[in-house]
């Protein structure tokens, strides 16, 4: 059985907007400006929404690269588009071969998770506050680093030694 791990994106959007909100909330005690504060924390607006969905597919796109060791699939997703797209679930599966505990597709799961939020967040805090950007660049930078380092520790083989006197 082939194994994959499924990101839902109620969940991503979910944790989005309350990421936006304290960040929001954060601001306006800061400055004093409840009107930045709003721009903020409408992430998932209406009108917004597109810009939003249009961040996660590159995060997934790009979660799915690094995660090449293990994927190792062409064109995954049929024809190449561009278009706005909003699954409810982004699917990534592994290679046949890839013996993957249920741990570590529990902690890939979670990582992909965590990348594509901040990817988004940071995406929508570089337009409309691009001091608080840095912060989220950076917590984008270690969730791909952790993502990597997972990918390349579930790709190697376990080391085994033979028996030997000395």
């Amino acid at each position: 059985m082939m194994k994959s791990i499924s990101i839902r994106r109620d969940l991503l959007l979910y944790d989005i907007a309350n990421y936006a909100f304290i960040e929001g909330h954060r601001t306006e005690t800061m400055t004093g400006e409840p009107e930045k504060a709003h721009l903020l924390t409408d992430i998932c607006a209406e009108g917004n929404i597109d810009h939003v969905n249009r961040v996660l597919g590159l995060a997934h796109a790009s979660a799915v690269e690094i995660l090449y060791p293990l994927t190792r699939r062409r064109n995954v997703f049929g024809r190449i588009a561009n278009e706005i797209w909003t699954p409810e679930v982004y699917p990534i599966r592994f290679r046949h071969d890839v013996r993957l505990p249920d741990t570590t597709a529990h902690l890939l799961a979670r990582l992909v998770h965590e990348y594509m939020v901040c990817k988004a967040v940071h995406d929508w805090l570089s337009i409309t506050d691009p001091t608080a950007s840095a912060r989220w660049a950076e917590k984008c930078a270690e969730a791909a680093s952790a993502l990597r380092q997972c990918s390349l520790t579930a790709t190697q083989s376990p080391l085994t030694r033979r028996p030997s006197p000395w």
